[in-house]
């Protein structure tokens, strides 16, 4: 109880919670149901994101400042989707229908 790693876990407990209340925000407030999402940046960071989210079923809208980079993070998204094909992880038909969950701006 008096270990360094007790009181270390004692205190990300404690900071776990806290880190859940945004000061300012009534208790009550009713949250938003989330329909779609856009990624600002589809590089390694948020071409794994935008998968992540295309995965649970979300729509959505890649953007990029132009157009060979939005390319760019597209051509990324797609081989990582070939490369779970590949592997046996999911189907052409799942790697399909998370491409055309995404549209690009």
């Amino acid at each position: 109880m008096h270990t360094p790693a007790s009181r270390a876990l004692r205190h990300i407990f404690f900071a776990e919670r806290a880190a859940a209340k945004i000061p300012g925000l009534p208790p009550d407030l009713e949250r938003r149901e989330v329909r779609s999402l856009g990624i600002v940046g589809v590089g390694t960071m948020g071409a794994g994101i935008a998968l992540t989210f295309a995965r649970a079923g979300f729509p959505v809208t890649l953007i990029e400042s132009d157009t060979e980079a939005l390319e760019r993070g597209r051509g990324h998204i797609r081989r990582t989707l070939e490369t779970s094909v590949q592997r046996g992880r999911m189907t052409e038909d799942e790697a399909e229908a998370q491409l055309a969950r995404m549209s690009g701006a």
